[in-house]
């Protein structure tokens, strides 16, 4: 995408510390931020891994983000300036 998309997640429990996200391998020059309710939490920039298969990536989740989010967490992905976001294809809440 060009611009942003957005999905919207439950963590009823507010237990999330992670974020797992699954991209393409072979996405190339793809920047764009990722934020959980209106808050940055990683700036990414994917340049083809040279692997023809799904690639994962883990982003932290801070605390506070979480214990303030009342058990929906919005994950925004932002393509920045003349460039688009990744293909992703699975975006998931862990806990360590």
């Amino acid at each position: 995408a060009k611009g942003w998309f957005s999905y919207v997640l439950s963590d009823k429990d507010n237990q999330a510390q992670l974020l797992r996200i699954t991209y393409w391998g072979t996405d190339k020059n793809k920047k764009f931020t990722i934020s959980v309710n209106d808050e940055k939490i990683a700036e990414v920039a994917l340049f083809n891994s040279g692997i023809s298969d799904f690639l994962i990536k883990e982003y932290a989740l801070p605390p506070a983000l979480v214990a303030r989010s009342k058990g929906k967490l919005i994950v925004k992905f932002t393509a920045l300036d003349g460039s688009e976001t990744g293909n992703v294809f699975e975006v998931r809440l862990l806990k360590k």
